[in-house]
C-alpha cells in the first residue's frame, strides 16, 4: 500500500511538472509569436524607410542636377553681363571722344 502511495505522489509530482511545462511552452509560444509580430513590423518599417530613403536619394539628385544646370546658367549670364560692361566701357570711351569732338568744333566755330 505504502509503495502504491508513493508511486501515487510520484505519477502527481510528474503530473504537476508536465502542466509547468506546458504552462512555461504555452508562454513561450506566445512571447515567440509577439516577437514575431515585432519583427515583421520592424521589417515593415526598414521598407518604408529604405524606399524614403530612395526617395531622398532621387530628390538628391534632381537637386544635383538643378545646381548644376543653375550654376551653367550663371556662368553664361556672367559672361553676358561682362561682355555688356565691357560694351558699355566702349560706348562710353566712344560717347567722351564725341563729346570732345564736339566741344573741339564748337569752339572752332
Amino acid at each position: 500500500h505504502a509503495q502504491i502511495t508513493s508511486q501515487e505522489s510520484v505519477l502527481t509530482d510528474l503530473r504537476c511538472t508536465k502542466t509547468a511545462l506546458e504552462n512555461q511552452l504555452a508562454q513561450a509560444c506566445g512571447e515567440i509569436t509577439s516577437i514575431t509580430s515585432e519583427f515583421a513590423e520592424a521589417q515593415e518599417q526598414m521598407i518604408v524607410t529604405e524606399s524614403e530613403l530612395n526617395d531622398i536619394r532621387a530628390i538628391k539628385s534632381d537637386l544635383e542636377i538643378q545646381l548644376i544646370d543653375a550654376s551653367e546658367k550663371l556662368i553664361a549670364q556672367k559672361a553676358t553681363l561682362n561682355y555688356i560692361l565691357t560694351k558699355r566701357t566702349g560706348l562710353e570711351c566712344e560717347l567722351a571722344e564725341a563729346r570732345e569732338e564736339v566741344t573741339r568744333v564748337t569752339s572752332e566755330l
